[in-house]
């Protein structure tokens, strides 16, 4: 089954995994997009991320320092099924204002087929 076009919404953070076959990489730098002549605007630090530090480890390790205690192992498994599935992460108003920005439908549903109506016994001896 093809995969749903991503979400690209201005102004808003996006997370993207990019991945080749059976998840093998298919860039292992910033290098090997400009190799190729991908212009990447992701690729672009933030300025607030640049300014955590001069050096990038430096950057890193003072972003994971921010962020881990923030969220909760919950969140992270939020974040995780979220970006495995392409779906939204917020509120239920947030999900349908972008649903109704992009047209299509974001929220989750159940996975599967719809679960039949449970028949009484009357209407099986009727059928």
């Amino acid at each position: 089954m093809a995969r749903s076009p991503r979400i690209t919404i201005p102004a808003y953070p996006h997370h993207i995994i990019q991945r080749g076959n059976n998840r093998q990489v298919t860039f292992f730098a910033d290098d090997d997009y400009r190799a190729l002549g991908i212009t990447n605007p992701l690729l672009v630090d933030d300025p607030w991320y640049a300014g955590l530090g001069t050096a990038a480890e430096e950057r890193r390790e003072k972003y994971r320092g921010w962020i881990e205690p923030e969220a909760n192992q919950g969140e992270w498994d939020e974040i995780r099924q979220s970006t495995q599935r392409g779906r939204l992460i917020g509120r239920e108003t947030f999900q349908k204002q972008v649903e109704a920005m992009t047209g299509r439908r974001l929220m989750g549903e159940a996975r599967g087929r719809p679960k039949k109506p449970a028949v009484s016994g009357l209407e099986k001896v009727l059928c």
